[in-house]
C-alpha cells in the first residue's frame, strides 16, 4: 500500500466530514458514539458546530487558543480521512506566469515565422532580380 493520502475536493466533503488546515477529517464515528447534544466542553462545541452546521472549513474554530490547536493536532492524527486537493496561491501565480510567458514567446516565434514566409515568397524576388538596363551604369 502506498503512503499517498486520499485527495478530496470541496464538493467531496460531506456531512460528518470537515476540514482543518487542509486535512479532511471523518468525524462520523465520533458523532455516532457521543450523545446528540454537545457537552459544555469547548472542543465538543467546536466539533458539533462544525459537523451540524454544515461548516466545511473548521480551521478558524481550532486556531483560537493553544488548547484548541493541540486538540486539532490530536483530531488530525485520530480522524484523518485525507488531504484537501487544492492549489496554493503561490502555485496558481506560478502557473499563471508560465502560461503568460508561453503565450508571449509563442507569439514572438509565430510572428517571426510568418514574417520569414512573407519575405521569402513576396519580397525576396524583388531584391535578387536584375535591374533594368536604364538603371545600370558602366564602371
Amino acid at each position: 500500500m502506498n503512503d499517498r493520502p486520499i485527495g478530496y475536493d470541496w464538493s467531496d466533503v460531506k456531512p460528518g466530514y470537515f476540514v482543518i488546515n487542509g486535512h479532511v477529517l471523518n468525524m462520523t464515528p465520533y458523532l455516532l458514539s457521543v450523545n446528540k447534544s454537545p457537552s459544555p466542553d469547548m472542543l465538543d462545541e467546536a466539533i458539533f458546530a462544525a459537523a451540524n452546521n454544515s461548516l466545511v472549513d473548521a480551521s478558524l474554530l481550532f486556531q483560537r487558543t493553544s488548547n484548541m490547536k493541540a486538540a486539532a493536532d490530536c483530531l488530525i492524527a485520530r480522524f484523518l480521512a485525507g488531504e484537501l486537493a487544492k492549489d496554493t496561491p503561490g502555485c496558481f501565480a506560478v502557473n499563471l506566469f508560465n502560461y503568460a510567458a508561453l503565450a508571449v514567446i509563442g507569439g514572438i516565434v509565430l510572428t517571426r515565422f510568418f514574417m520569414a514566409v512573407i519575405f521569402q515568397y513576396f519580397l525576396s524576388w524583388q531584391l535578387v532580380r536584375r535591374p533594368p538596363r536604364s538603371k545600370v551604369r558602366p564602371l
